[in-house]
């Protein structure tokens, strides 16, 4: 089968966002014996005939762009159209139009969705639709419903056993978190939480910066007045299974009564964790409760007190905590691993499934 696949952002670093994840789909869909053609915006733009002042009329570019489409979409004799989205208020409206003008079937895979969630419904065909998650899937009701998808050459289970024995020079359990420094994140909260802890001292906080975020200046200072900067640190950007392997949990402290609110979303880091085997402490927010059912704690969000009975248990008691590890790998290995959702976007555009 022939695909074209809209990714107008595709291009290195690939850690982040919806352009990993096409990324990982293009890869698999050229390994299952497809013929792939990404539409980038590099591509549309050595494609291009129309002059510079005319293009700044709207209308026109959006036309110029639909001919250009529709001639590389003729030319390559693409049979099917496919996009990974973040969903906002009017996300179907393109999809809508297209699937009409080019005449080809489009689908789509969300990985998340903000405002307005109710609009979409009536312009998509939902079998087209993949969505990222229980809680998601409520407002696809007819689409199918897969996870979330990693990058299948960095999961624990293709690593070593020594690999994930590494620890740090002094042997203490590391708490790991990534991402981005947003007040939304709840880092702030995380690091009062392990201020207060009665282990601290056999313990390692590490905060894997993304570089996004401006709460770089505000975290540095709670740490200092919290008095643990020998137990924290900051670090940028390094390989993911470096950082899990070294980890003994992790945790993804997510606040509410935040814009974040707006838009939901099933974390990557979740099912990485769970590749690895590293229990998880997770807010509860969202239905991320019921996904790590077993998989470690999901303490109030906001609440220091419970952040930090999460951690401390998963530190302390060697039972619960080889009992969540051990869930993390079954439900990885069942559920989310990337090549059964991987598999599951090839069967639905090739009307397998």
């Amino acid at each position: 089968m022939n695909i074209a696949v809209f990714a107008i952002d595709y291009n290195p670093p690939w850690d982040e966002g919806t352009k990993k994840i096409a990324r990982i789909v293009v890869q698999y869909l050229e390994s299952q014996g497809d013929k792939v053609i990404v539409i980038t915006n590099d591509l549309i733009a050595k494609s291009r005939i129309l002059p510079n002042a005319v293009r700044k009329i709207r209308i026109l570019k959006q036309l110029e762009t639909i001919y250009i489409y529709k001639k590389i979409i003729n030319t390559n004799q693409i049979d099917v159209l496919f996009k990974v989205v973040q969903a906002g208020p009017f996300f179907a409206v393109k999809p809508y139009l297209y699937e009409k003008i080019l005449r080809k079937p489009y689908y789509l895979y969300v990985s998340s969705i903000s405002e307005g969630k109710g609009f979409y419904r009536f312009l998509l065909n939902q079998k087209r639709v993949l969505v990222g998650g229980n809680y998601l899937k409520r407002y696809f009701t007819g689409g199918h419903l897969m996870y979330p998808i990693i990058d299948p050459s960095k999961t624990g289970e293709v690593l070593s056993h020594d690999y994930h024995k590494k620890r740090n020079a002094s042997d203490k359990k590391i708490i790991l978190f990534l991402g981005a420094f947003q007040k939304e994140r709840g880092v702030e909260i995380l690091i009062k939480a392990v201020a207060r802890l009665k282990i601290k001292n056999d313990i390692r906080l590490v905060l894997a910066w993304n570089g996004v975020g401006e709460l770089i200046d505000t975290i540095k200072n709670i740490i200092k007045q919290e008095r643990i900067e020998d137990i924290v640190s900051i670090i940028g950007s390094s390989d993911i299974t470096d950082l899990y392997s070294a980890a003994h949990i992790v945790v993804i402290p997510r606040l509410v009564g935040t814009d974040f609110d707006k838009k939901m979303f099933f974390p990557l880091r979740i099912i990485e964790s769970m590749s690895f085997g590293k229990p998880l402490v997770v807010s509860d927010v969202y239905d991320l409760a019921t996904v790590i059912k077993g998989c470690g704690i999901a303490p109030k969000p906001g609440s220091i007190e419970e952040l930090g009975s999460a951690i401390e248990r998963l530190c302390s008691d060697q039972d619960f905590y080889e009992s969540c590890s051990k869930e993390c790998i079954k439900q990885f290995r069942e559920k989310y691993h990337p090549l059964i959702n991987l598999k599951k976007i090839y069967e639905v555009i090739h009307g397998l499934n």
